[in-house]
């Protein structure tokens, strides 16, 4: 089935759809926001309304059709579709290079085989070489009329003036969790759990659709969390104990390990974030509510200064990781810093 999981955004959507049925398009948008909002399933969707034939206005929210109703929208969807391109950086690489963006913009001049547009989607477009920027800027300056280019950032600031200036920027926000809360009760969670995904999510709908399919990992996030809370207070020994069990780098390949460090240093965080709120008397904000009363009682005896200390720990940790240092090096530093 044909599923967009859109949750939210629906000023968003309103104002793409408007600009659809007027005939009032940009050349360009840049969808900017934090990570995991939702911003490249809407690029996606609004792809399927500007090139599909059979609907030529958005419904909302997204109807489930069987993919022989509509190959073309599935085509989209799951990045397979000739008039959709889809760039996005390398894992191994730390911006998108000239050339990638000299072979997306000879794929853009060809007219469009399906519809009456081509739509090119550029993920972390912030990431753009300085010289991949300027060669893409020719094309923004002088667009055919067939080409909607949409850029997804989460850093607006880094990418050049000289691109923003040419775009219509639209703002992404996090999704409140009572819309997250409904979407997830839709899908027959029941009320503890959908509030408690829904706490968890932050407002990033993202965050939630792991559990969607499959929801006994919501068992086993709940299980690693109690772990992971239970390190604040360990013994050295026993921190090393507690982290082996979540994470066991012996036999990982380095992106397994990388991946594992980066899920580990997330959850850590969040936590400390609860244990603040909790020092500071605001019990509403948790997002871990389902260890509430675990929560409580290590922020009456975890030190405020420690926590301050490991989530700048932490921190230091995502950019060693981001410069290629050894996951579990990584890991054996936080654990020994407090």
């Amino acid at each position: 089935m044909l599923q967009s999981h859109i949750i939210g955004h629906d000023t968003i959507l309103n104002f793409l759809d408007t600009s659809l049925k007027t005939d009032r398009l940009s050349h360009t948008y840049i969808f900017n926001g934090q990570r995991g909002l939702g911003k490249m399933t809407i690029a996606k969707y609004f792809a399927t309304k500007l090139i599909c034939k059979n609907q030529n206005i958005f419904v909302y929210p997204p109807v489930q059709r069987s993919a022989n109703d509509c190959q073309l929208c599935e085509s989209i969807m799951v990045g397979v579709n000739l008039d959709t391109m889809i760039l996005t950086k390398a894992e191994d690489k730390k911006n998108i290079s000239i050339n990638e963006i000299r072979e997306l913009s000879l794929s853009l001049v060809t007219k469009p085989v399906l519809g009456q547009y081509k739509v090119a989607i550029i993920d972390d477009a912030d990431s753009l070489s300085l010289e991949a920027s300027n060669a893409f800027l020719k094309t923004l300056e002088e667009p055919y009329p067939y080409i909607i280019i949409i850029l997804l950032t989460s850093k607006l600031r880094f990418l050049p003036s000289t691109v923003i200036s040419r775009a219509q920027v639209i703002n992404f926000y996090p999704v409140s969790i009572d819309k997250i809360y409904g979407f997830l009760i839709k899908n027959n969670f029941s009320p503890d759990d959908a509030l408690n995904i829904a706490s968890l999510s932050l407002g990033s709908p993202s965050k939630i659709m792991p559990y969607i399919g499959d929801p006994s990992k919501f068992d086993q996030y709940k299980d690693n969390s109690f772990k992971m809370l239970g390190i604040l207070t360990a013994s050295l020994s026993d921190r090393f104990q507690i982290s082996d069990s979540l994470l066991g780098f012996k036999g990982l390949g380095f992106n397994e390990a990388l991946s594992n460090t980066q899920l580990f240093l997330d959850t850590l965080l969040l936590i400390l974030r609860d244990v603040i709120l909790l020092q500071n008397h605001n019990h509403q904000a948790v997002s871990h509510r389902f260890m509430l009363e675990q929560l409580e009682r290590v922020a009456k005896v975890f030190p405020m200064f420690k926590v301050g200390i490991l989530i700048r720990k932490i921190e230091q940790a995502k950019r060693d990781l981001y410069s290629n240092v050894l996951p579990s090096l990584v890991v054996e530093n936080i654990l020994i810093s407090f």
